[in-house]
C-alpha cells in the first residue's frame, strides 16, 4: 500500500488487495531514486521493460530496440495476436468523441475491454477480425523508451 510495506486491505471484504498501483510504480521509482538521471548522464539511449510473466518477450527484445531506434521513436510495444474475450490488456486507439482530433494510444484492461467495446465500438464486443483473432492487439508488456525523453516525462 505505501512505502513501509503496509498491506492493502480492501474495507468491505476485508480481502488483501495484491495490486493496488499496478506496474506504474517502477516509473516513480526509477525517477526517485536518481536511476534515470544517472543513465540519462551516462549517456545510455534506450531501456526496455518486460514482465516477468512473461519469458518468450525476451527474444523480440534485439528487433523492438531495432526499430526503435531506426524510427527514432520515444516509446514502443510489442503486441501480439489475442482470440476475442482472452484474459489479456488490448492495445486500443481511443478518440475522444467530442473532439476527434484528441487521441491516444493504450493498455486496455481485459476486464474493461469488452464493456467498453460493446458500448463505443461493437454491440458483440470484442469479436475475431477474417483471420479468427480480436482487432485488437494483446499486450505484452514488453516497453521500449528512449531515455532522455522519457526522463523528460518524468
Amino acid at each position: 500500500m505505501d512505502n513501509d510495506a503496509n498491506f492493502a486491505i480492501d474495507e468491505e471484504s476485508f480481502s488483501l488487495i495484491t495490486k493496488p498501483h499496478g506496474h506504474g510504480d517502477i516509473h516513480n521509482l526509477l525517477f526517485d531514486s536518481g536511476v534515470a538521471k544517472k543513465w540519462l548522464d551516462m549517456g545510455k539511449e534506450w531501456m526496455v521493460f518486460i514482465q516477468d510473466t512473461n519469458a518468450l518477450a525476451m527474444k523480440a527484445i534485439p528487433s523492438i530496440l531495432g526499430v526503435s531506434r531506426e524510427n527514432n521513436w520515444q516509446m514502443n510495444s510489442v503486441c501480439v495476436p489475442r482470440v476475442p474475450g482472452e484474459a489479456m490488456g488490448a492495445i486500443c486507439r481511443l478518440v475522444d468523441e467530442s473532439d476527434s482530433t484528441k487521441e491516444i494510444v493504450i493498455n486496455v484492461e481485459y476486464n474493461q475491454l469488452g464493456p467498453m467495446l460493446k458500448d463505443k465500438w461493437n454491440p458483440e464486443g470484442d469479436v475475431k477480425n477474417e483471420n479468427g483473432y480480436s482487432h485488437f492487439p494483446g499486450n505484452t508488456n514488453t516497453l521500449v523508451f528512449k531515455i532522455p525523453e522519457y526522463y523528460a516525462n518524468l
